[in-house]
């Protein structure tokens, strides 16, 4: 057995792998040769940089650049069926929520990108949703005007959550759900639900 990082105490400091203190880590999630984690009991993201050998806090300053970079091969893909509405403004409705024993984590935003495959066939009145709560849902409506009959809009993200009780297990999901559209004058239809349940656990090898 290797140690990577922990000086064994506990705590919160950061630098030195070796030397870094953590509180209750949980939920390991590699992307690009750095470790993420959920420090819970420092109600923290931590990341362990195996490069450099490195540990440091995540601040979640830059939301909008750090959005695009997650990895295809971290990242939950969720393809929904083509959903039509009527000509005009409409209302995209984006949610999660959750499996029992399961619940968002406010020590941590989650947060999403909202993006259209075409920029010029569609508007959207937000585009970067952040939101902090222990709740066990979350929705969030985002009004739109299709220009083009059809276009697909893609949530890309990463939601943060945790095991109801005494284990408190937290967990980091990177998302990306895809959702097309189409417009036709044979329907009223005002809503697109963009929807998922979590959690998504998946045997990791």
């Amino acid at each position: 057995m290797t140690t990577i990082a922990g000086s064994g105490q506990r705590g919160w400091k950061d630098g030195d792998a070796l030397k870094a203190t953590f509180k209750e880590p949980n939920s390991l999630s590699l992307v690009n040769n750095k470790l993420y984690l959920a420090d819970s009991g420092n109600h923290a993201l931590r990341i362990i940089d195996l490069s450099s050998g490195e540990v440091r806090t995540l601040q979640f300053s830059n939301l909008a650049s750090a959005l695009p970079n997650i990895p295809e091969a971290n990242t939950l893909l969720v393809q929904l069926p083509t959903q039509v509405v009527a000509p005009g403004t409409s209302t995209l409705l984006v949610s999660f929520y959750f499996s029992k024993d399961y619940h968002f984590t406010a020590a941590t935003p989650s947060h999403l990108k909202v993006s259209p495959s075409k920029h010029e066939a569609v508007i959207l009145s937000e585009t970067l949703l952040t939101w902090s709560t222990d709740e066990t849902s979350f929705t969030v409506p985002i009004l739109f005007e299709m220009i083009e009959n059809e276009v697909e809009i893609t949530a890309t993200g990463v939601i943060y959550f945790c095991r109801t009780g005494k284990e408190a297990l937290c967990l980091i999901q990177p998302v990306q759900l895809v959702a097309p559209i189409q417009v036709s004058t044979t329907t009223t239809e005002d809503e697109v639900l963009v929807e998922y349940m979590l959690p998504a656990i998946r045997n990791r090898h």
